[in-house]
């Protein structure tokens, strides 16, 4: 029993790391959020997301690019150009990726 409360604090802070990593609250590798393949789509709404910037794509205003029978949206001419130049680059395990890609 001494040594469980000696080290509570830091079991505590374990216990909340743990629980932070779990619901993706961490930032870096856990917190961000990225879909590729299709223009994926972010939990938070239903809006496609560019391969190239990650930001959200207005379906209506939207550039089109296939890729191996695969359509990726894209917000300008300019982010089209650069998936067009290695398109590999922005889709390699982007498809329901959940990480940030920081780490």
């Amino acid at each position: 029993m001494q040594w469980l409360s000696e080290n509570a604090i830091w079991l505590l802070l374990a216990v909340g790391l743990v629980f932070l990593m779990r619901r993706g609250g961490m930032g870096c590798g856990m917190g961000g959020h990225r879909h590729g393949a299709g223009g994926g789509h972010s939990h938070q709404d239903d809006s496609p997301r560019d391969p190239v910037t990650g930001r959200p794509v207005d379906k209506a205003k939207a550039l089109i690019s296939t890729y191996q029978g695969q359509k990726y949206l894209f917000e300008s001419e300019s982010s089209r150009t650069e998936f067009e130049k290695n398109p590999q680059q922005f889709i390699q395990g982007q498809t329901h990726r959940h990480g940030g890609g920081c780490c």
